[in-house]
């Protein structure tokens, strides 16, 4: 919430940039490895290369944060995963 802040006042500049999205899921799922000990984490990730174009670091925080809040409000026997699939001309995203 609070980058948002900063990005809509203009205090926070974004580095947007054309990324994989399976690179960037691959990312925040390894900076999370220790936590994730003992929780398997399924992908469905679209077979081919999505690409999508944002902040990197900020698009990793927020699938960091997701995936942490699985960890403390989920039970320990619940499945997680992530999700991507088409809408049209929409990108959407499960966590």
């Amino acid at each position: 919430m609070l980058d948002m802040a900063r990005i809509q006042s203009g205090g926070l500049n974004l580095c947007e940039e054309w990324l994989a999205l399976d690179e960037l899921v691959g990312g925040a799922l390894s900076s999370m490895a220790p936590s994730l000990k003992g929780h398997e984490v399924a992908r469905d990730l679209s077979s081919a290369l999505v690409l999508i174009k944002g902040d990197s670091a900020l698009l990793e925080r927020v699938l960091t944060n997701l995936i942490e809040n699985s960890l403390k409000y989920a039970g320990n026997s619940d499945q997680r995963g992530i999700r991507v699939w088409r809408d049209g001309h929409r990108l959407e995203m499960a966590v």
